[in-house]
């Protein structure tokens, strides 16, 4: 409910209800290094002020841009959404890139993945759009993860590979495995 009140908008005080929803946020989920809503018009509305370790990192640079150009923002607006049985109905999903301003407001290198969905008020308004910056390590992770239960199932060395649309090879878990010729 504290994206739904206007009085929460552009209140970068750490005590402004929506930052403290969107730092607990996080803090809970772990891989979300910035997350941001941002008005209809594209402009900021808030940005969380600490990263999932609960350190600060510094948001306010922010809220000085405008984010109407950017196809995280005009997928969500347009509804050009992710439809299966993955949870993930309702959210528009952008390729792995690296974010600049994930990269100035953390200190991390910004390779990231947005999720961006629409927020609504309590009438059914649209208010905005929601987006989570996902730090890529979570997709290395899912495949560590998944190569070690091969590994405990009794598989040798099985090499996991993850391919973009294009074939670029963006995760591998067996590099010395790879002819590169």
């Amino acid at each position: 409910t504290a994206a739904h009140d206007p009085a929460n908008y552009r209140n970068i005080s750490d005590t402004n209800p929506l930052v403290v929803v969107m730092n607990q946020y996080a803090k809970a989920y772990g891989f979300y290094p910035l997350m941001m809503m941002v008005g209809t018009d594209g402009s900021v509305l808030a940005a969380n002020s600490a990263d999932p370790g609960g350190k600060p990192i510094d948001t306010k640079f922010l809220y000085d841009m405008n984010f109407k150009n950017e196809k995280w923002f005009q997928d969500a607006l347009a509804g050009k959404f992710t439809d299966g049985k993955n949870g993930l109905t309702g959210t528009a999903i952008q390729h792995p890139a690296v974010s600049e301003i994930v990269a100035k407001a953390t200190g991390l290198d910004g390779y990231t993945i947005a999720f961006s969905a629409q927020v609504h008020d309590q009438t059914g308004s649209l208010v905005g759009v929601w987006v989570n910056f996902a730090d890529f390590k979570l997709v290395d992770d899912i495949i560590g993860y998944y190569r070690q239960s091969l590994l405990d199932a009794g598989l040798s060395d099985p090499d996991l590979m993850l391919f973009d649309d294009q074939g670029t090879i963006m995760v591998d878990y067996d590099p010395g495995g790879i002819d590169r010729k």
